[in-house]
């Protein structure tokens, strides 16, 4: 019996004798990822022609797609004499446009949502085109 227990030790004494596994070097730092932005476009005409002038206003929306305070991520903008207003470098996230004509009265509310960029928006006179493009 004592030559089964002492045969038994030395198969487990052996078989605790396996390599260690090497310790892998240690990873260098990640660099910090930074977030991905888009630049939003928005291009009006009106009776064909570029629309300058115009107040597009820029939000953020919230859950439910409700508006968030204009404190909290809203940016406003007048077209340019191309009839566009552009901004850069938003975040990913909920966002929304608001579109005023003082001089017609026009007032067009719109979520950034693929339905409303994959074609343009006509309203009476105006067409409207908006775009979203990596940086």
């Amino acid at each position: 019996m004592r030559l089964v227990c002492l045969i038994g030790l030395c198969f487990g004494l052996a078989l605790a004798q396996v390599a260690p596994r090497p310790v892998p070097p240690p990873r260098p730092p990640e660099e910090p990822r930074t977030p991905q932005t888009v630049t939003l476009e928005v291009q009006v005409w009106r009776q064909g022609q570029p629309a300058a002038g115009l107040r597009v206003l820029l939000w953020r929306l919230g859950p439910g797609g409700r508006q968030l305070p204009a404190g909290m991520g809203a940016a406003l903008r007048l077209t340019d004499s191309e009839g566009r207003a552009r901004w850069n470098g938003l975040e990913p996230g909920h966002w929304g446009v608001q579109l005023r004509d003082p001089q017609s009265g026009l007032l067009l509310s719109v979520p950034l949502t693929a339905d409303f960029m994959a074609a343009p928006l006509v309203v009476g006179p105006y067409r409207i085109q908006l775009g979203l493009t990596p940086p």
